[in-house]
């Protein structure tokens, strides 16, 4: 079964992206930690969030490892390779305040 959302979430595509055979994944703009983590567990294997301060961008890679980065001004500031989702939601925790 689904989760349902409020609102349906954003797409994006991302190309170009280390460990990704084609480098190009689809996958959805979240809003919060908690729907970041259900998307990224059942539909899909890269998300973002985008403020006015920042950017976070989440994606899984061919062998099962998440690439966690945040950025501002198109600078990474933050980055991690974790192999647990809870770390990615450390992470989302972590940074998803600071892109406000």
């Amino acid at each position: 079964m689904r989760a349902k959302f409020p609102t349906p979430l954003p797409r994006v595509r991302l190309d170009h992206l280390p460990g990704v055979s084609g480098g190009s994944l689809n996958g959805y703009q979240i809003r919060t930690v908690t729907e970041g983590l259900t998307v990224l567990t059942g539909f899909t294997r890269v998300i973002t969030h985008v403020g006015d301060r920042g950017g976070v961008v989440i994606w899984k890679d061919d062998d099962g490892w998440f690439h966690c980065e945040f950025h501002v001004k198109r600078v990474t500031i933050a980055s991690g390779e974790y192999k647990f989702k809870y770390c990615v939601k450390e992470f989302l925790q972590d940074y998803i305040p600071a892109c406000h």
